[in-house]
């Protein structure tokens, strides 16, 4: 949910067949054209997934997201994910991301808000009325106990990036690949 605004908000709700929001690994283009051998369309400005936190998964370099209240239940009303969004994905690519998720992660439809929106309204009246449009995708959010999460901490992008992309890509990215394609081979057979 949205903190207390004095503004009143509508929603509309756009649904967004064959996308995904990323939160970690997957904002990673590299991560991302490795998987799927191509880097599919996404949306153009970072999107905000409202009402969860996202915490390091333990001794992992990516990161888990769950609703926040189940993380610290003050914390629910202001609490968001910032991601992205990856579009146009067809069944082959998504079957490929839920293998890379595995069964840590459940794919769950969510809303997210364009951050383009950000404190967007009609007026400066404070009964101001604004239109968002929330778009509906699909996202992995933790399913494995949360005593395997850094609860206490946030993940950081620009610190995966910088300090454990190469190793991520080499250690976990593609031997999941590799693994997806013999599974998929003896599937064949």
């Amino acid at each position: 949910m949205r903190p207390n605004n004095p503004t009143t908000s509508t929603h509309v709700i756009q649904k967004m067949a064959n996308s995904v929001f990323v939160y970690g690994s997957l904002m990673a283009p590299p991560v991302v054209q490795e998987l799927v051998g191509r880097l599919p369309p996404s949306i153009p400005h970072p999107v905000r997934l409202w009402g969860h936190s996202r915490h390091p998964v333990k001794n992992q370099a990516f990161p888990a997201v769950i609703p926040a209240a189940t993380a610290n239940s003050n914390q629910q009303h202001g609490s968001f994910v910032d991601g992205m969004i990856w579009c146009e994905l067809n069944e082959w690519e998504m079957k490929v991301f839920d293998f890379f998720e595995d069964v840590e992660y459940q794919r769950t439809k969510v809303q997210v808000e364009p951050l383009s929106q950000q404190q967007q309204s009609s007026s400066d009246d404070d009964d101001a009325t604004t239109k968002k449009t929330l778009l509906e995708v699909d996202a992995y959010i933790w399913a494995n106990p949360q005593s395997e999460l850094e609860l206490d901490k946030d993940w950081n992008f620009e610190q995966f990036s910088s300090l454990r992309l190469e190793d991520y890509l080499q250690n976990t990215v593609r031997p999941y690949r590799a693994e997806f394609d013999r599974l998929e081979k003896e599937e064949q057979k």
